[in-house]
């Protein structure tokens, strides 16, 4: 079961005092952060760049196997005579 708090302790506590943050330590973990931030950024910047390269590198050959394709066609109908 819960115990309600001593006076005493209540008073302890009451006596401390605040700590203030260090503020180059506030700071320094501030850069970090954004730094991480930045970084985070740029690789998703860069994984989307890699992904529409991968597109149009897909869309290339794409277009020449169809081209490729369309050629073996050609040869087959002008060798067999096909209609």
């Amino acid at each position: 079961m819960n115990r309600p708090i001593d006076d005493d302790v209540l008073h302890h506590l009451a006596r401390l005092t605040p700590v203030e943050p260090d503020a180059c330590a506030a700071e320094s973990v501030r850069a970090q952060c954004r730094a991480a931030l930045a970084r985070r950024r740029r690789r998703r910047a860069m994984a989307s760049r890699a992904s529409q390269r991968w597109h149009v590198e897909f869309a290339i050959v794409s277009v020449a196997a169809a081209i490729y394709l369309s050629a073996i066609v050609r040869q087959a109908i002008a060798l067999y005579g096909l209609p």
